[in-house]
């Protein structure tokens, strides 16, 4: 083989870079509005948080699946003669992967970041407040 696989790897590596700006942005910020300014007892938390449960229950099949079709109809390029639209089905792009991969991952981010902001002993928090600290300052580094 003649370097048949580097290019396969340099794609994967993108894959992953895309899906990880994505996706980290996006889990950290939920998991710090779960773990610290949302009310546990409003609609707008019990919606949210069973979202995310629910896309931690479905299938990767699925996510899959939804990627393509999102894929193929939004790079989808139609004539302008209404009788005969020609589809471009199947256009390959790397940041549709990357979007698909970031929602798939997403949950697994936003519990892991929520139970790291947990994992804080009390104390420190408080001594956080006590040094004139706000919320939003002790997650900024």
């Amino acid at each position: 083989m003649t370097g048949a696989g580097s290019f396969r790897d340099l794609r994967t590596a993108a894959l992953v870079i895309l899906m990880s700006i994505f996706v980290a942005p996006a889990g950290v910020l939920v998991a710090i509005y779960f773990s610290e300014y949302a009310d546990r007892d409003s609609w707008f938390y019990y919606i949210s948080r069973q979202a995310v449960n629910n896309l931690a229950g479905v299938p990767s099949i699925v996510f899959g699946l939804f990627g393509l079709d999102s894929s193929s109809s939004l790079s989808a390029k139609e004539s302008t003669d209404p009788i005969r639209r020609e589809l471009n089905y199947g256009q390959p792009a790397l940041i549709w992967g990357a979007l698909t991969m970031a929602v798939l991952t997403l949950p697994v981010v936003i519990v892991s970041v929520e139970e790291a902001f947990q994992a804080v002993p009390r104390s420190y928090r408080e001594a956080s407040y006590a040094l004139g600290s706000s919320k939003s300052q002790r997650y900024s580094v």
